[in-house]
């Protein structure tokens, strides 16, 4: 068997007549996500940046929040994710197209393609950053500037945002409006043609996981979860698949559980998953709530 795991740009999937199809109907650009990374402070694991708690909000439940944060930082957002680890804090989130215009972010707002590096402009986009994690989002808690500050060893560098470092190259924006996923996710080939007639017993499982198989929407953190639910998935059809089941049994079976994963979300997450997760095993049946056990 051959599983393909390379991200959005593997081939395996292609080469063995497994096609993708376009899953969303936004227009190029309409949908535009940001991310930063910034280095946690030296004394994070005792107070300071370290007490920070991770936050999702979209405007549609907090319009006032988000409102306000336009007026004071010139951040129109759709929606901000804030996780904390020992590497970093992560920040993603949804700039309108306007507000990125009109912090002088992009050089050409009509230019195609927008996001072209040569069309965004680094510094200004820099500095929208920091305003924005600069902003209070929940009440009582420090902003990030703040928690920082406060770690640090000099007592002179408290209050400036600038002691902000980023973990990586820096912050990156990326279009998300159009998103694919495999059609089938798993299928056999059969070996050249010998004389005679080829046993299925040596047809090749070819079968995809991860970002491959369903290409990740990160607003919901459906990356994690549906690459790990399709990395089980995909180990299932292969032990049904070694244990002797036939071909057309394992394809129905694995596209079962394509069908659950597929429409797995927040919205959907108790209607789709089980609710004993300690009992979540490699049998899509121990996950998902329409398939049911077999023999």
């Amino acid at each position: 068997m051959i599983v393909g795991a390379g991200g959005l740009g593997s081939t395996v999937g292609r080469s063995a007549g497994i096609e993708s199809i376009e899953v969303s109907g936004l227009r190029a650009e309409d949908a535009i996500g940001l991310v930063c990374n910034f280095t946690p402070s030296q004394s994070s694991s005792v107070g300071g940046d370290g007490m920070l708690r991770c936050f999702s909000l979209a405007r549609q439940f907090y319009e006032s929040l988000f409102r306000r944060l336009e007026e004071e930082t010139g951040a129109a957002l759709e929606n901000i994710v804030y996780t904390r680890s020992k590497a970093s804090h992560y920040f993603v989130m949804t700039p309108t197209k306007r507000c990125l215009a009109e912090s002088g972010i992009l050089k050409d707002p009509g230019a195609k393609p927008m996001l072209n590096t040569s069309n965004v402009d680094r510094d200004a986009l820099d500095r929208l950053v920091r305003r924005i994690v600069a902003f209070r989002f929940r009440e009582g808690q420090e902003t990030l500037p703040e928690a920082y500050a406060s770690s640090a060893s000099s007592p002179s560098s408290a209050g400036k945002a600038a002691e902000l470092q980023y973990a990586d190259s820096g912050p990156q924006l990326f279009d998300f409006s159009k998103m694919y996923r495999a059609a089938d996710g798993l299928n056999f080939l059969a070996p050249p043609p010998p004389a005679g007639k080829a046993s299925e017993d040596n047809h090749l499982l070819v079968g995809l996981a991860g970002d491959s198989l369903v290409e990740p929407f990160w607003p919901e953190g459906l990356g994690i979860v549906r690459g790990f639910f399709g990395a089980l998935d995909i180990s299932n059809a292969a032990a049904r698949w070694a244990s002797g089941a036939s071909c057309e049994a394992v394809r129905s079976e694995f596209t079962a559980a394509y069908g659950q994963l597929k429409t797995l979300g927040a919205a959907t997450r108790t209607r789709v998953l089980r609710d004993d997760e300690s009992k979540y095993a490699l049998a899509p049946c121990s996950r998902y709530r329409g398939i049911c056990a077999t023999d």
